[in-house]
């Protein structure tokens, strides 16, 4: 299995809108696409200086958690 570390080419996961706002994207592709696309192309251009810059690389899982925490330490935390 591989994915794809880095944010060009994939998509971002949005919890909420703003902090005034009381639903989320997908609450809001629930009701209307129409309203949901026009969402996501409009906060586009902000996240462009972050998705322009972002090197896009194949990796394994494996590889992604090796980042975080050591392969001796995932091994411990399989084993509780």
């Amino acid at each position: 299995m591989s994915v794809k570390d880095g944010v060009r080419g994939s998509v971002a996961t949005l919890y909420r809108l703003a902090d005034s706002f009381d639903s989320s994207v997908f609450q809001l592709l629930s009701r209307s696409r129409a309203r949901a696309a026009a969402v996501v192309s409009k906060i586009e251009a902000p996240f462009a200086p972050w998705s322009r810059a972002a090197r896009v690389r194949q990796t394994t899982v494996g590889q992604v958690r090796a980042g975080y925490i050591s392969d001796e330490s995932a091994a411990e935390l399989a084993t509780t």
